[in-house]
């Protein structure tokens, strides 16, 4: 996504907006695992 925002406009993703992404990409992260694992133990011991 930082590659294709730096070829639409022309210049680089600024750090304190790439360290927020980066964040924001781990915490979606997260709550997809966090999501996955709970549905694996409810359906075992559902």
């Amino acid at each position: 996504m930082y590659y294709l925002w730096e070829a639409v406009t022309g210049r680089s993703v600024s750090d304190a907006w790439m360290e927020r992404l980066q964040r924001g990409g781990v915490a979606v992260l997260l709550v997809m695992m966090s999501i996955a694992l709970f549905n694996d133990v409810a359906r075992l011991f559902g």
